[in-house]
């Protein structure tokens, strides 16, 4: 299992929707939650689990995934 940080300004909200558009849509992963903090992909044995952490004003998304580093790398440049 592999864990990448990258701090944004954009919200929670819309990095969710950019995931769903990459992971579900580009890459067809199966959304198996998503909620206003967060979001879980599955498929192809592996996993994909975004979701934000907010310290002193800083947001920083957290990317937890397994068998997607590649992809997982791919989208974060996109942020």
């Amino acid at each position: 299992m592999a864990r990448y940080s990258v701090n944004t300004r954009l919200d929670v909200e819309k990095v969710i929707d950019k995931a769903v558009d990459f992971f579900e849509k580009k890459l067809n992963m199966d959304v198996t939650e998503r909620r206003d903090c967060c979001v879980r992909f599955t498929g192809g044995g592996g996993f994909v689990y975004i979701y934000q952490v907010t310290d002193h004003g800083d947001k920083d998304i957290i990317i937890e995934c397994q068998e997607w580093d590649a992809r997982v790398k791919e989208f974060l440049v996109k942020l």
